[in-house]
């Protein structure tokens, strides 16, 4: 069980929410959240550091396309994974290549942590100035054991799914008249 997890949540769905954290919580022993269901609620909460952002795709007052677009337009580059119950494959496809990390289907959570996981580690390796300003948040409250013991069992759960560096090149068909 990792020690602590500090995650926007833009979901306007109550029970959602509630339902999410108690799911997180079989992994992580702390959850620091903050619930927003504006845009302008977004955009404040965008000046604190998160570890994760789950969104869900269908609000009342914008949508996951307009935080998604938001959030990288400015400059956060957090791990924004959609969570929903009502988006299709086109449109979680659609957000992906918009920047969001990946997407899980509320029907399915067991997804959540290793997508977590994943996308966090993923994040924190291909940005080490986040690993060193988190590691002394982390070192001022929480013995160094601690910290330890979380990247060690972090490095062996999980390695990177897409490479740093893979360019793939595509060559199209030549016919000939």
């Amino acid at each position: 069980m990792n020690n602590q997890l500090n995650v926007l949540l833009i979901e306007d769905n109550e029970n959602d929410v509630l339902f999410t954290i108690r799911y997180l919580k079989q992994y992580w022993q702390e959850i620091n959240y903050l619930v927003v269901q504006k845009e302008t609620e977004l955009v404040a909460a965008l000046k604190t550091n998160w570890d994760v952002i789950l969104c869900d795709y269908d609000l009342p007052e914008f949508s996951g396309l307009t935080a998604l677009r938001l959030i990288r337009d400015s400059g956060v580059k957090t791990p924004f994974i959609l969570v929903s119950g009502v988006v299709s494959e086109d449109i979680a496809a659609a957000m992906m290549r918009l920047g969001a990390n990946d997407y899980v289907m509320k029907n399915n959570l067991k997804r959540l942590t290793p997508s977590i996981l994943r996308e966090t580690q993923f994040f924190k390796s291909s940005n080490p100035e986040v690993v060193a300003v988190r590691s002394q948040d982390t070192l001022q409250k929480k013995p160094a054991v601690s910290l330890q013991k979380s990247n060690h069992l972090s490095s062996k759960l999980l390695q990177p799914v897409v490479p740093k560096q893979n360019k793939v090149q595509i060559n199209k068909p030549i016919t000939q008249r």
